[in-house]
């Protein structure tokens, strides 16, 4: 559900209970497969409008293990394009070598709005944040919503399983703003 302003065509709107009503897989193979999403209630454009919108899909959070059998419960986080931005950077152990696996939650006021997990040479993006200042904050072990325990690898065990990183990050509108290196 998504309780965010939206910028459209100069009016700020509101849309309330932004929810995902059917999601259909569709295509036959690769190349040509893809994800359907019809959202409820349905966006409503004015005649004349350009309207973008950006959706990403967090995988590490939309697989559940519920009564023994994992399901498919898609986590899309929705943001107007005009107002939303990224947060890109990497991890680094406090010798410089990659922390991979690490998850990486960008919040305000202590709430989460999205999150991002480290590759393979420590670096992360956060997409579909809304223009405004972030703090960020990495978990090197963490339980998935699958309910799998997972532990980032590189990470100096000294620092603990939770970092919150010094400082604030501030999103610009289409853009993507660099945090640089996190020495976890």
């Amino acid at each position: 559900m998504l309780d965010t302003p939206f910028l459209l065509s100069g009016q700020t709107v509101t849309a309330v209970n932004l929810g995902i009503e059917e999601v259909e897989v569709i295509g036959n193979g690769q190349g040509t497969s893809g994800v359907k999403i019809n959202l409820s209630p349905h966006l409503n454009a004015v005649s004349g409008g350009v309207y973008a919108f950006t959706l990403d899909f967090n995988a590490q959070e939309s697989i559940l293990l519920t009564n023994g059998q994992y399901i498919m419960k898609p986590v899309i986080v929705a943001s107007a394009t005009n107002i939303a931005g990224s947060l890109s950077g990497a991890v680094l152990n406090q010798s410089g070598g990659d922390v991979s696996n690490a998850l990486v939650e960008a919040e305000q006021n202590g709430a989460v709005i999205n999150t991002g997990v480290t590759d393979t040479s420590g670096n992360f993006t956060i997409n579909s944040l809304p223009a405004g200042t972030y703090n960020i904050v990495v978990l090197n072990q963490y339980t998935t919503q699958a309910g799998t325990s997972e532990t980032a690898s590189g990470y100096d065990n000294t620092v603990g399983a939770t970092l919150n990183v010094s400082g604030s990050f501030t999103v610009t509108a289409g853009s993507t703003t660099s945090v640089g290196n996190i020495t976890d």
